[in-house]
């Protein structure tokens, strides 16, 4: 039995009407990516300006966190060596300072492990050193290594613990020059 050709008419009419269709549904879907690659476009140039705003803004503040580390490690130091110079740092300040280190290394070292273990044994080493020689016996340059390993510490770490102990190397290291007489 042959198909009717008004049947015939209906389906071709239906298929066309779906091509057609497809055809439009193309071009709007071509037509909507398009928009989409121009707002991903824009979104990226945003986040370009603004992910080098952000790295400038963060070099910046770096740059001013050292700039106050380091004004205030030379006001630090000024400090000492002006009292290492007057005379005014005693044996039990520097014991004091001594035990500062200590306790902060080990409270430190158990939170955070800031420091290698090597380092905290060697700064230890350094602190019995000093503590049982009589100054003019100790090595300044293991003194002065200690002070740029908590130095560094400081630097990395930026906290305040860090920093005290920082401050109470430096001032072992002056009241050793002091009493030694190289300051």
């Amino acid at each position: 039995m042959p198909i009717p050709w008004d049947t015939i008419a209906t389906i071709l009419t239906i298929l066309g009407s779906i091509g057609s269709l497809a055809y439009w549904l193309g071009r709007r879907f071509t037509e909507i990516e398009g928009r989409f690659r121009v707002i991903d476009e824009k979104f990226k140039q945003v986040d370009e300006r603004f992910g080098i705003r952000f790295r400038e803004l963060e070099k910046r503040i770096e740059n001013l966190r050292i700039s106050i580390m380091s004004a205030t490690r030379s006001i630090q130091a000024f400090t000492f060596d002006f009292l290492s110079i007057k005379g005014l740092i005693t044996r039990d300040e520097r014991d004091f300072a001594i035990r500062q280190i200590d306790r902060i290394i080990e409270a430190s070292f158990q939170i955070t492990n800031p420091l290698k273990p090597e380092e905290v044994r060697f700064i230890k080493e350094v602190l019995k050193e000093v503590k049982e020689k009589d100054p003019k016996d100790v090595d300044m340059r293991k003194v002065e290594q200690a002070l740029r390993i908590i130095e560094k510490w400081s630097n990395e770490e930026c906290s305040v613990e860090a920093f005290k102990a920082w401050m109470y190397m430096y001032l072992i290291k002056v009241s050793l020059e002091k009493e030694r007489g190289e300051l």
